[in-house]
């Protein structure tokens, strides 16, 4: 086969990608080289960080690429045909080549480093974005057996895996008296399936959910007059979320505000840890005090501050519309909140 062309895209900013929520880097760089012969086609995606540092890689087509043998950046000093696409088309494409699961590469050199860094099962956190997400990571994160994550690696989902992206996390945050990590991205409730499977089902999830009503009201921190969560977002991730709750621990908002102690008991009793009086003073112990999605947002202490605010009549209209949606009503009532 005849190397056709590579088709490069690069991020200019940093912004979030929709609908994966994933959030770019300037200087991030994707590369797709086109192959085809008289009868097979084949390409070879590449995705590198703004330090050149290889974080994913997908082959889809009809035969195998060897890629360890195609260097990137040589490839382009030698001014192959080079085609440039928006960054997110391409981050797109990527992803739906890594959908079909053979095609979906990671690095087992990383993921073997990873499991050997801490001797218990990791804990990993998903859920509709709002939805706690980040309070119950702060929560954990004031173990102290426990290493918390702040950034969200995004190191599941979107496809294909990332898993340089939670390596490089982790290096960082080396500490003997760790036992354990933990890592949140909401979009991970996307993953559990693949997740289970990559660390042979000994990992610990987490899926925090809360009412939609709640979730739906809740505005963009960075802009305060729009809504950030539209209700089909809730309705998918939560019922891919539940897809596994056989093996998942369900955590209500709700739950984890109102009754804090006991819902921290029993994710403790669930991960296999004893219970810290820590775990109830996140901003006096947790090492995470800042919402990684929104920059500079503190976490918030633990206050019922945040629920029912949908009953202000401001929202009857969104609300109105969540409840015309017969899906997220079943939701709702098989989560307990109507």
């Amino acid at each position: 086969m005849k190397l056709q062309k590579i088709v490069q895209a690069v991020s200019k900013d940093t912004r979030a990608l929709y609908p994966f929520q994933y959030y770019t880097a300037c200087e991030e760089s994707i590369f797709c080289f086109v192959y085809s012969s008289h009868s097979v086609n084949a390409k070879a995606y590449f995705h590198y960080d703004n330090q050149k540092r290889l974080l994913a890689k997908t082959i889809l087509g009809d035969v195998i690429i060897d890629t360890k043998k195609i260097n990137v950046f040589d490839e382009i000093e030698n001014k192959t045909i080079i085609e440039n696409q928006d960054f997110k088309d391409l981050f797109f494409e990527m992803h739906l080549a890594s959908s079909c699961e053979q095609n979906r590469w990671y690095d087992k050199n990383v993921l073997a480093k990873i499991n050997s860094m801490y001797p218990k099962p990791p804990i990993i956190i998903g859920g509709c974005g709002r939805s706690g997400t980040t309070l119950l990571l702060s929560i954990l994160g004031a173990h102290p057996s426990i290493q918390a994550i702040n950034d969200e690696t995004y190191a599941f989902y979107p496809y294909p895996f990332r898993l340089s992206l939670l390596s490089f996390a982790l290096d960082q945050k080396i500490s003997k008296q760790k036992t354990r990590w933990c890592e949140k991205t909401p979009k991970n409730v996307r993953a559990f399936g693949d997740i289970l499977k990559l660390f042979d089902s000994n990992v610990r999830l987490l899926h925090i959910v809360r009412d939609p009503r709640d979730v739906v009201t809740s505005v963009h921190p960075n802009h305060p007059a729009k809504f950030w969560v539209p209700i089909e977002r809730w309705v998918e991730d939560v019922q891919v979320g539940l897809n596994h709750k056989n093996q998942t621990l369900i955590v209500r908002y709700e739950d984890l505000v109102l009754d804090t102690e006991k819902t921290i008991r029993i994710i403790c009793d669930y991960i296999g840890e004893t219970f810290e009086k820590k775990m109830l003073n996140i901003q006096k112990y947790s090492s995470v005090k800042q919402n990684a999605a929104w920059g500079k947002e503190k976490v918030k202490s633990i206050h019922h501050n945040s629920i029912k605010k949908w009953e202000k009549p401001e929202y009857k209209v969104i609300i109105d519309h969540l409840m015309e949606n017969e899906k997220a009503v079943q939701l709702m009532r098989e989560l307990g909140y109507i």
